[in-house]
Formats: structure tokens, sequence, C-alpha cells
């Protein structure tokens, strides 16, 4: 019985067993592709997204190059420590 259980194959929701659809899946992409396809595009909504592109770009791209040498650093300091650590001392 624990043998069984033990491998039995394991799913999540995208994926399924060989030959089996999730259906809950190709249902949820097919009400979305129907919302994108009939709304009007977002320049006949009204909505100005070039200035929030612009700041997502500009957040990313400064996000990355803080964080590049961020990890580097943090990676070197792992590797070969500042200091010894101290010794604690038994009371």
């Amino acid at each position: 019985m624990l043998a069984q259980a033990a491998h039995k194959p394991q799913t999540s929701l995208l994926c399924t067993p060989r030959g089996y659809i999730n259906f809950s899946t190709v249902y949820i992409v097919w009400l979305c592709s129907a919302v994108f396809y009939h709304l009007p595009s977002l320049e006949q909504l009204g909505i100005d997204v070039r200035a929030d592109v612009s700041m997502l770009i500009v957040v990313f791209i400064s996000s990355a190059a803080v964080r590049r040498p961020s990890a580097c650093a943090s990676g070197h300091g792992v590797r070969k420590p500042p200091c010894k650590p101290r010794q604690h001392m038994s009371t």
C-alpha cells in the first residue's frame, strides 16, 4: 500500500498525466483570450501607458544595476569572510 503511494506521479495545476487535458486551464486561457480580443485598444479607452512603461523600464534597469554588484559583493563575502568569526565564551 505504501509502495503504491510512493510511486504515484505528482501533478500540479498545469501538469496533467499524459493523455489528459486540464480543462480548467483551457477554460481560463479561452476566457482571457476572448477578453483581450474583444476589448478596444488602450488608446481608444483613453489610457496612456507610455509614462507607466517608461517608469517600469527605468525601475527595472536601475534595480538590475543595483542588484548585480550587490549580489557579486555578497557572493564574494560568503566565499571569503572579511574577518574571523568570534569565539563564544561558555559561562
